[in-house]
């Protein structure tokens, strides 16, 4: 399957990439990487970073300082990739 990079700021490559859905070659794997990520994200609640993003994180996170800290480190990502 096909896979793209994101722009997230994460420094972990893996959770970076995810599939493609334009150019899909294997649809039954769709639905593994779905699975995956809906694991990963059990437990967390949505913080909004601004009027577009919306991240999740573990509920003891999800504070205004926290978000200003995330909104600086994606302001960081965003002015390092042309």
């Amino acid at each position: 399957m096909r896979r793209v990079t994101s722009l997230s700021p994460c420094l972990d490559r893996d959770k970076r990439i995810k599939p493609d859905l334009s150019e899909n070659e294997n649809p039954e794997a769709l639905e593994a990487i779905r699975q995956e990520k809906r694991n990963r994200d059990i437990g967390k609640v949505p913080l909004r970073i601004n009027a577009y993003t919306i991240v999740m994180v573990d509920p003891e996170l999800c504070t205004p300082q926290h978000a200003e800290k995330l909104r600086a480190k994606f302001e960081k990502a965003r002015k390092q990739f042309p």
